[in-house]
């Protein structure tokens, strides 16, 4: 079993703390604007950091066409992903 599934990565504790969004929230089915930006966040850095899309999906509790299209729409929130890559490496 991939680390992903076992706990709560530093990702997701980092954008919970950049939007305000819990991991609940954006693994639950709600389509509101905010955490739809989140889970796409979330999906952009993962794969940033080398997971897969599928391992993505499954940790999100989405199918992993959904995850593509989110990574599709990278360059709308390419500062956000860069803002978090930052605070993940400890730059702030």
């Amino acid at each position: 079993m991939s680390i992903i599934f076992v706990k709560k990565l530093p990702i997701m504790e980092t954008i919970e703390k950049m939007k305000g969004i819990t991991l609940k929230q954006i693994k639950e089915r709600n389509k509101g604007r905010h955490i739809l930006e989140a889970r796409k966040l979330a999906s952009l850095v993962a794969k940033e950091y080398g997971y897969r899309g599928r391992e993505i999906g499954a940790y999100l509790r989405k199918d992993p066409s959904v995850i593509t299209r989110y990574l599709k729409d990278s360059e709308n929130l390419k500062s956000d992903m860069e803002r978090t890559i930052d605070m993940l490496s400890g730059k702030k």
